[in-house]
């Protein structure tokens, strides 16, 4: 019956001691209830010390419990600002990716959207709805337009001349 009652406390001890030594059969104690009494008094006190010695290591395993939290938070914090540092690192490699590659296409379509803009190769001149040159023919009056505008000024050059 002793070896398998286990005692967590002084009260509790105490009050099993107590019992222990009111037992008896027909008003007389039995003969082994000493040796009895006795390994569990031995018990009894070996548990108390052991539950001394885990009381006592109880604030040093607290303080180790603190050191670990306080490490634990140091390190998320760590963890945190490595994310932030690789987060920002991508972000800049993949722009430098990105423009290094839409560049040359960039420069591509600029230099397409000219060619299109233009009538010819060697033209500046808006196009034509229809994209190609559209041509007026005029009236063929034997004389150019700065032909006429010149032989306009010649004339009244001449006139003035001949006025005096």
């Amino acid at each position: 019956m002793w070896e398998t009652f286990h005692f967590t406390s002084v009260a509790r001890l105490s009050h099993a001691l107590a019992n222990c030594v009111n037992v008896c059969c027909n008003g007389r104690m039995r003969t082994n209830n000493a040796n009895q009494l006795h390994r569990a008094y031995e018990r009894a006190l070996a548990r108390i010390e052991e539950l001394e010695r885990e009381n006592s290591e109880i604030p040093e395993l607290r303080r180790i419990i603190a050191e670990q939290a306080a490490e634990i938070e140091r390190l998320n914090a760590k963890i945190a600002d490595f994310d932030r540092v690789l987060e920002e690192t991508v972000a800049r490699a993949v722009a430098e990716v990105v423009k290094a590659a839409t560049e040359p296409l960039l420069a591509e379509i600029s230099r397409l959207k000219a060619i299109i803009n233009k009538d010819s190769g060697n033209s500046s001149a808006p196009p034509s709805r229809s994209g190609f040159k559209k041509r007026i023919d005029k009236v063929n009056t034997g004389l150019h337009e700065r032909s006429k505008k010149f032989a306009v000024s010649w004339l009244t050059y001449e006139l003035c001349k001949a006025c005096g």
